[in-house]
């Protein structure tokens, strides 16, 4: 399952409800800009993307991270 975060809200909401889940989460943060973010994005949307794969994936641009880093501390 792939969740995109677009704000500092949305980020607490899921990562309070990600709480009471036992599922791994990977976080990816990526930049528009960044050629290294263009080349991981599609395989990461590919792994995330597989109904297989237990993991819970959230994808978020770089400037919620700041916000975040405040949220989960």
């Amino acid at each position: 399952m792939l969740i995109q975060i677009s704000s500092s809200s949305q980020f607490r909401e899921v990562f309070k409800e990600q709480k009471t889940n036992d599922s791994p989460v990977y976080l990816y943060f990526y930049a528009d800009w960044s050629g290294p973010s263009r080349m991981i994005t599609p395989s990461f949307e590919d792994i995330a993307g597989d109904e297989k794969n237990e993991m819970v994936f959230w994808k978020s641009t770089q400037r919620v991270v700041r916000i975040s880093q405040k949220s989960i501390r």
